[in-house]
């Protein structure tokens, strides 16, 4: 009661920033409706920056057609304002961003994937960044691009701190065909509590004897092709750590056959297909039986070289520390 006489209050004394706080404030599931009315009755007289605000949090709160509709109308209301001098264009991107969200959730894709290669070329605010990252995150997932639709979701990840998806992000990096930077993902904080860590870490550090053994439990997390691609990356990253650990940059293919588990004459195909993924650079003398290479792609560091890292990093910083406070 007290909030619905503010309300009325501040409408009827036109003090509408105060009016938009006070919406902001007291709005729930059940007087949405009402207060959504009230809202667009004196929209035109809001500041952009309010109306951006207020309309973000009010969609949130009706049905998706509704809130598109709203935020639509705010974003037609800003371009036509007159009333403030400004360059809103930031606010529009924000409302348009988060309507392209709420078409994703009814099926509507049209225009979303130019939208996201226009809001790239922007300067954004990391708010507003972020939001771009989870709707580019979205809209590869619905349209099942996995490939672009994981570097959205470490993005929105790393600005956001969201440890919600971190199932997903695991999963998506698993049975991607071309994601091989683990480190990047295992050194999100209590990333190492998700369900499939135990998997997450056999693939990490290329084991593929023990990926073999694992068969059975996988099959129960993913479909058959998601185990075979889960399964040939792992021999990639065996790969890629053996290479890594060679400094004559060249290794023995019966080495290769023997620590990887890998047939004689599959050899062959799973190193030129190596190749072609970039994940190394080379050739393959079969007269000596050797595999040359000049370059590698970085290192998928395993669970303990990482926390080994982490310690020299912790020390590194305690005497940078020391150092500075010598010094003052």
């Amino acid at each position: 009661m007290e909030s619905n006489n503010s309300l009325k209050f501040y409408k009827n004394n036109r003090q509408w920033y105060q009016l938009c706080k006070e919406i902001i404030k007291s709005i729930t599931k059940d007087n949405s409706n009402i207060i959504y009315s009230l809202y667009l009755e004196s929209i035109t007289q809001y500041h952009p920056l309010t109306i951006t605000e207020s309309s973000l949090l009010i969609s949130k709160y009706l049905q998706f057609k509704d809130a598109i509709s709203l935020l639509e109308k705010s974003k037609n209301v800003i371009k036509e304002c007159n009333m403030y001098h400004g360059d809103f264009n930031i606010q529009i991107v924000h409302l348009e961003i988060q309507m392209c969200l709420y078409k994703i959730e009814i099926g509507e894709f049209k225009q979303i994937e130019k939208k996201l290669y226009e809001f790239k070329k922007m300067d954004l605010p990391v708010k507003v960044y972020e939001l771009y990252n989870f709707l580019g995150f979205k809209y590869f997932e619905k349209t099942g691009n996995i490939e672009y639709c994981i570097n959205y979701l470490i993005n929105y990840i790393e600005l956001s701190k969201d440890k919600t998806y971190y199932e997903i992000l695991a999963k998506y990096t698993l049975i991607s065909r071309k994601f091989f930077n683990f480190m990047r993902v295992y050194a999100f904080e209590g990333f190492s509590e998700i369900r499939i860590n135990s998997i997450y870490e056999i693939v990490q550090n290329g084991e593929t004897k023990r990926i073999e053994k694992e068969k059975n439990e996988l099959k129960k997390i993913f479909t058959q092709e998601e185990v075979e691609i889960l399964i040939e990356k792992t021999y990639f990253i065996g790969l890629i750590n053996l290479c890594f650990k060679e400094k004559s940059r060249k290794i023995e293919l019966s080495k290769i056959q023997e620590i990887l588990g890998i047939n004689e004459n599959d050899l062959n195909s799973f190193l030129v297909k190596a190749f072609g993924l970039n994940l190394l650079k080379g050739w393959i003398d079969e007269v000596k039986g050797i595999l040359y290479f000049s370059t590698i792609l970085p290192r998928t560091l395993p669970k303990e070289e990482l926390e080994k890292m982490k310690d020299k990093f912790g020390v590194w910083k305690r005497k940078v520390k020391e150092a500075i406070s010598m010094l003052e």
